[in-house]
């Protein structure tokens, strides 16, 4: 007679993020709990010898192989003209183009419509008025246009998207807004970023004396340029050296900075996120959040299907256990 053998029940990974207390690492080595993987974060700051770049209130640094270039508000303007000089002059087509757009602005102003640009970008009803150069109050626009999205042609260039000052008649403070490309990103002026800084060994706030009073602080902004390319570009224009091909592509952004002579000066190292092993049953990975400035603790643990909410009770209980708290993120 054939006997029946009952299926083996479906297993379920469930896990549960809570915030790591001060001592929650302390506990999990208490309890037995070993490391099983580290993933480590490596900071380099990058200056010459007579600390040129903090003097231009320029900062360079390198994390984890990726480059990342700090440029202060009173070179924002520079930026803009970097950003300029760089389209170029326009082809045939794009010339073509902008005859085409500046036919259907006529169309659109004698038809008393809104004028609007069809090649540009717009947010928040924001209107195109480059046909005429004035603006609501009849004073003439900058330049340098601020808009919401980057336009086609600077997507296309690669170019480093930084908006012209916005004032604010509270505090009488510039504040700046980057452009969605990327790689130039907005910065607050709390004074959070800063004490970020300081915690992690930022030139920023390390250099200060150094710097004439140009190193940023609580009410600095300052643009964040990422691309190689727009690295050099910008350094170029600080350092005064030419890359070693001359014009155009280099041969990488690290070829330049030993022609320039620019070295590391400090380095860091610290550990992003650890995964650790409890009792053959418990995972228990930890993160460092560095804009958010704390730490989680994703705890996981594989329980039978029919077993859930007995499963969540017990991630409950061990992350009671270490000081953690639940992270609630709504």
């Amino acid at each position: 007679m054939a006997q029946a053998t009952a299926s083996p029940e479906q297993m379920l990974q469930i896990d549960q993020v809570y915030l790591l207390g001060a001592r929650s690492e302390e506990r999990l080595k208490e309890a037995g709990a070993w490391c099983i993987k580290e993933e480590l974060v490596t900071q380099q700051y990058f200056d010459t010898a007579d600390y040129s770049l903090s003097l231009h209130a320029t900062w360079l640094s390198c994390r984890n192989g990726e480059w990342k270039l700090l440029v202060g508000s009173q070179n924002i303007a520079d930026l803009e003209d970097e950003f300029i000089q760089s389209q170029g002059k326009a082809s045939e087509m794009e010339v073509a183009a902008d005859d085409e757009a500046q036919d259907l602005a006529h169309e659109a102003e004698d038809a008393n419509k809104p004028l609007i640009n069809p090649h540009r970008k717009h947010d928040h009803n924001t209107y195109d008025r480059e046909s005429d150069g004035k603006n609501q109050s009849g004073g003439t626009d900058n330049a340098f246009i601020n808009t919401a999205m980057p336009d086609a042609k600077e997507e296309e260039q690669g170019m480093p998207r930084v908006d012209s000052p916005v004032s604010n008649s509270d505090d009488d403070k510039a504040t700046y807004k980057r452009g969605d490309d990327g790689r130039a990103t907005e910065r607050g002026n709390s004074e959070g970023n800063n004490a970020r800084a300081e915690d992690h060994g930022d030139p920023r706030s390390r250099h200060g004396s150094r710097t004439s009073g140009h190193a940023p602080d609580s009410a600095y902004s300052y643009a964040e340029i990422k691309g190689e390319g727009d690295i050099v570009r910008h350094l170029r224009s600080v350092i005064g050296v030419d890359p070693p091909d001359g014009e155009g592509n280099i041969a990488g952004l690290e070829a330049f900075l030993r022609r320039a002579n620019v070295l590391a000066f400090s380095s860091s190292q610290r550990s992003e996120r650890r995964v650790w092993r409890v009792s053959d049953a418990y995972t228990v990975a930890v993160e460092e959040d560095e804009l958010l400035g704390l730490k989680t603790a994703r705890v996981s643990l594989t329980v039978p299907l029919s077993d859930i909410t007995s499963g969540f009770e017990r991630l409950d209980r061990l992350a009671m256990e270490l000081g953690c708290e639940r992270w609630e993120t709504t």
